[in-house]
């Protein structure tokens, strides 16, 4: 699906073989069941209610673009592509990195890319990235974000695939943003959280202040993200008609940057 939007939206939002076939052949996107969910999986959906999935991979692409730079992963930039490798190596960390992150024509955020042109697409495509803990556990991602320059920001194509503390989750979202970055879901924008189903998005809203607004994720049970009144810690939401909720998550003043939000980030080591 291709939307126009603000690249501002990505910066801002910050599989089980079941989850893949529905992803891929299934057509219900309204099974989705929210009552009686744990926190983990209230939070993967609300993540990626907001378009979390698609930012985090496309700001993996702006915080690398253009490094080169050994090591694991190894970094390499040529002809306005930066590749991240994995290849099976061992980090500090003890985890093991395997797969790709691609990044084409992407102006990096630290460092300057010569080739980058703007009015060529910017491509963010994660490979069956995967990183495994020392204890077996494990997080991936693959999927591809597309932005395209448009006179009002960008168009964007985006799916992706992503396990993040044992869930799986497929998101493939649309929405078009205005010069005030207040943006609009398209119609078939919908995600599948393994263990909850799937839903459809819709909603207009604005992370950057002015907050306003809230996203909608319709299943067999209504989930509301109220952008409105949530804050940069904080998200509010409710289940159907109750009563309006906040989940809060501590931030590390150790991380590195928006590393501390982004797992990918992280295991970059950025």
């Amino acid at each position: 699906m291709t939307r126009t939007l603000s690249p501002r939206f990505f910066f801002t939002a910050a599989l089980s073989t079941s989850l893949l076939a529905a992803a891929c052949g299934g057509d219900d996107h309204s099974t989705a069941k929210f009552t009686g969910a744990d926190d983990a999986h209230l939070d993967r959906a609300l993540t990626a209610m907001s378009g979390g999935d698609l930012g985090s991979v496309f700001l993996v692409g702006a915080f690398v673009a253009g490094t080169t730079q050994p090591g694991c992963p190894s970094f390499a930039y040529a002809n306005n592509v930066t590749t991240v490798t994995g290849g099976g190596c061992v980090n500090e960390d003890g985890v093991k990195l395997e797969g790709k992150f691609v990044i084409t024509n992407m102006q990096g955020l630290f460092q300057e890319v010569p080739e980058y042109d703007a009015t060529k697409p910017s491509v963010v495509e994660a490979q069956d990235w995967k990183a495994t803990a020392p204890d077996g556990t494990y997080e991936g991602i693959d999927g591809t974000v597309t932005m395209t320059p448009s006179a009002s920001g960008g168009v964007i194509t985006g799916a992706v695939e992503a396990r993040i503390d044992g869930i799986d989750t497929h998101t493939d979202a649309g929405w078009s943003c205005d010069a005030t970055d207040l943006c609009s879901y398209a119609e078939d924008s919908w995600m599948d959280v393994d263990g909850l189903g799937a839903a459809t998005l819709s909603g207009q809203f604005r992370f950057d202040d002015p907050r306003t607004g809230s996203i909608v994720a319709t299943g067999a049970e209504i989930l509301t993200l109220d952008v409105a009144a949530s804050t940069e810690d904080c998200r509010a939401y409710r289940i159907g008609t109750g009563a309006v909720q906040m989940r809060c998550e501590p931030t590390d003043g150790n991380a590195k940057r928006a590393g501390q939000d982004n797992v990918w980030l992280r295991q970059l080591g950025k």
